[in-house]
């Protein structure tokens, strides 16, 4: 197992494009989708994969239950850890922007309350314009906090932005994008250097992907 490079698979939205886009490197699952198991190998047994919830990538990759790891960027501005990971590689997909919405029969100003799912960076982005806006944190569902009266407005992830607009919702300011994101152990990459700079490597050549400078 000294060898076996241990990635952490996001379930959800990214899972499918990161699966795909392992599989144009070499790197496949085929017990992937057939299994209730989390822990899957891939092919050559070189690799294996910890299938766990989006939100949870960062945490398995920081404390070493995996090696390397993808996730959404808009993860890592929440994760209070995120100094303690190498962030390696922008990836070319799960691409999203977060955005202010608010009732189409609103006007823009003036916003006293805002519903997330992303308190840490809508304080901080209100924060770093001298906007004063109370923001209320919700775990799902977040545009029927502005069709309810819980909050003025939302700050939210979308990609496409049809539910805002299945929802009556629509955009007054686009905060920041998100796309995917390579991330890695600290202790691993110094480690394990070799191997898995070797998969960095096989992504950047074959994926066309453009590698970044990792944090230190």
């Amino acid at each position: 197992m000294e060898n076996v490079i241990r990635i952490a698979l996001p379930k959800g939205r990214l899972m499918e494009e990161t699966v795909a886009a392992l599989a144009r490197v070499g790197i496949t699952f085929p017990d992937l989708g057939k299994t209730k198991t989390l822990t899957l190998p891939d092919r050559s047994g070189q690799v294996e994969a910890l299938v766990v919830r989006a939100a949870d990538v960062p945490t398995y990759v920081v404390h070493g239950a995996a090696d390397i790891g993808v996730v959404g960027e808009d993860t890592l501005w929440e994760f209070a850890e995120r100094a303690e990971l190498y962030e390696l590689m922008t990836l070319d997909y799960g691409f999203c922007r977060l955005v202010l919405a608010v009732p189409v029969e609103s006007a823009a100003e003036p916003i006293a309350r805002v519903a997330t799912k992303y308190p840490r960076t809508a304080e901080d982005y209100f924060r770093s314009r001298g906007r004063t806006v109370e923001v209320v944190k919700l775990a799902g569902s977040v545009e029927l906090a502005a069709r309810s009266g819980i909050a003025d407005g939302i700050v939210d992830l979308v990609e496409t932005g049809e539910t805002l607009k299945a929802n009556r919702l629509r955009i007054v300011e686009e905060i920041r994008t998100s796309r995917a994101r390579l991330i890695a152990n600290r202790t691993a990459y110094r480690t394990r250097y070799s191997r898995i700079d070797e998969t960095v490597r096989l992504l950047e050549e074959i994926a066309g992907w453009k590698g970044e400078e990792k944090r230190t």
